[in-house]
């Protein structure tokens, strides 16, 4: 979708004839703005109050028109009715079109959601640069949502060059203004980007995100309770942690399943641990799906079945697991679980190897001596073909605190 002008062009109907009517209008107008401005914002409250409430139909009557006389926060409202279907049917590009409006006139909250979704290709052709141009208007304004998600661009370097002391500094911007992204500066200080490396400040930051409730705060304070960095190492509270957010969090139904599979913080329990890898890798977790082949292939939990464990692991590496990738080159090579084929095989360890493993590099190296040169041609084109096939996840991964960023 292209820019377009709220002001719908209104300079080129003013000809020269009716300059003199367009005045008369004006002076109507200016006699009338007080009490027209005083009606709107009644009605406006009025139908913000009826979404907060759920009662989408008188909501709907109340916003729409605002929005379309050019209310800028009628507008904001309208696209968020439309981006998650709530009296209305849900159409993304309904909402950039409602966001785009109420951005162009400066409202901060629509400019962070039109950001989200260039930077989400919701609605819109995906475009990280745009992405990071309306973002950086919402966070200028003050919009803490829109500080820390400006932060998570500099800190990965998305539509914008990477630079971690940038990222850190829309991030204390944010803990500053709005109390959030706790999480995201105390990870600057875990791994010392941007900022010294401090375990301890690392550690009291993402404590005081579980406090606030931040997402994913418990997550990561239960990473460090594993690693001890500066707290004590205690797999016990990491377990406890995991298990708050296990029924939606694959990364933590992972991690409690690692706990239960070597017996740390938790009584050691394959069953447990095959039943929570299992839940995570139907969700399409990569690492899950990776964990399913191994207890497959170690009959950990469940009878032995190296068959079954390399459909796991194909799931895997098909989104790009490297660990999986490896496996699946080496059962190739070996036929183990499946018929021998050095083609297959070479594609494998390719991909693994191109990703860093210096032990799929090797291997690539002891197939590639097996094989023909025509052989080995074919599967280097295998491999440059190939492609991850992620699941699909519409909404950004950024941690706006607003519409886009909630969980609805």
């Amino acid at each position: 979708m292209t820019s377009r002008n709220v002001k719908f062009g209104l300079n080129s109907l003013f000809s020269a004839s009716a300059t003199r009517w367009y005045f008369t209008g004006l002076l109507i107008l200016l006699s009338t703005t007080p009490a027209l401005a005083a009606d709107n914002s009644a009605v406006l409250a009025k139908g913000r109050r009826a979404y907060e409430q759920n009662d989408f139909k008188t909501a709907l009557q109340s916003l729409k028109p605002l929005a379309e006389a050019g209310n800028a926060d009628a507008q904001d409202l309208m696209g968020e009715m439309y981006l998650w279907g709530r009296g209305l049917p849900r159409d993304w590009v309904q909402a950039v079109k409602w966001f785009r409006f109420a951005a162009q006139q400066g409202n901060a909250e629509a400019q962070c959601e039109l950001g989200a979704a260039y930077g989400a290709g919701l609605g819109v052709t995906r475009n990280d640069a745009q992405a990071v141009v309306w973002e950086r208007k919402s966070a200028e304004q003050g919009y803490a949502g829109c500080m820390c998600g400006l932060g998570e661009d500099y800190e990965a370097g998305r539509g914008v060059d990477q630079d971690y002391r940038a990222a850190v500094k829309w991030y204390k911007l944010a803990t500053e203004t709005s109390g959030g992204c706790h999480v995201q500066l105390g990870e600057m200080f875990h791994w010392g980007h941007g900022v010294q490396r401090d375990y301890d400040k690392a550690a009291s930051l993402i404590k005081l995100a579980v406090e606030k409730q931040e997402p994913a705060a418990r997550l990561h304070l239960a990473q460090m309770y594993k690693e001890g960095h500066g707290v004590p190492e205690d797999f016990s509270e990491a377990a406890k942690l995991y298990k708050e957010d296990v029924e939606w969090s694959s990364t933590a139904q992972v991690n409690l399943g690692n706990l239960y599979l070597n017996g740390k913080g938790v009584p050691q329990d394959y069953t447990e641990a095959l039943k929570l890898f299992r839940k995570a890798a139907e969700g399409n977790d990569p690492v899950a799906q990776m964990k399913m082949g191994l207890m497959y292939e170690a009959g950990y939990g469940i009878p032995k079945d190296v068959t079954e464990a390399l459909k796991w692991y194909r799931r895997a590496a098909d989104q790009g697991d490297v660990d999986s990738q490896e496996t699946l080159g080496l059962a190739y090579y070996f036929g183990d679980g499946c018929a021998q084929d050095y083609v297959s095989a070479h594609m494998w360890l390719n991909l693994a190897a191109a990703s860093g493993n210096e032990n799929a590099l090797k291997m690539r190296e002891i197939v590639a001596r097996k094989m023909t040169t025509e052989q080995i041609a074919e599967a280097q084109g295998l491999a440059r073909a190939w492609k991850p096939h992620l699941s699909p996840d519409p909404i950004p991964k950024r941690n706006y605190n607003m519409n886009l960023g909630k969980a609805h």
